[in-house]
């Protein structure tokens, strides 16, 4: 939380979206557990209390800092026999020497289809010491602000729809 290019309102955004991701899942009897701790501190504590043979997560593409926590992770995990599987979240490439055929990496991944994952075929497991946000902070990531775009796909879907039905939609194309 102390880097030059970050806001409270990143952390809010993902706060917000974590929230809804929270309720949809609750309607399939799933727990979401959220901590706030770096990722080694969260997963010491997930693997104290379950083994943890793989791990998804979606490949960061955010400063040096992030980039570098996540080649300490991929150690942190190779030194504990978990396979970590970063997926592509937006056709950024990661670690690239230079943009040699980038453009047709990223036509190639666009056009792959998506493949959904149902939630009943996951296996999982709550997990109930992850710290939580002080006090100070859950205040400010729930304060209610019209300045900050809310976070979360419900959210989103609505502003979505809200921009499909403008009755001006043809301005912006």
């Amino acid at each position: 939380l102390q880097q030059k290019d970050w806001d409270i309102r990143h952390l809010r955004f993902q706060w917000e979206g974590a929230q809804d991701v929270r309720h949809e899942l609750r309607n399939f009897g799933i727990q979401l557990s959220i901590g706030f701790c770096e990722a080694q501190e969260a997963f010491d504590r997930i693997m104290t209390n379950c083994s943890v043979q793989r791990v998804f997560s979606l490949e960061e593409t955010g400063n040096r800092w992030s980039y570098q926590r996540d080649i300490r992770m991929a150690h942190w995990f190779r030194e504990r026999g978990v396979d970590w599987l970063e997926l592509p979240s937006n056709g950024v490439r990661r670690a690239c020497r230079n943009r040699n055929g980038w453009d047709q990496a990223w036509r190639s991944y666009m056009n792959t289809s998506i493949r959904e994952i149902p939630l009943e075929t996951l296996r999982v497991h709550r997990v109930d010491d992850l710290p939580a946000p002080t006090n100070d902070l859950r205040y400010k990531l729930e304060v209610p602000s019209e300045k900050m775009q809310k976070g979360g796909r419900t959210h989103g879907l609505r502003r979505l729809q809200a921009f499909l039905s403008a009755p001006d939609l043809g301005r912006y194309s």
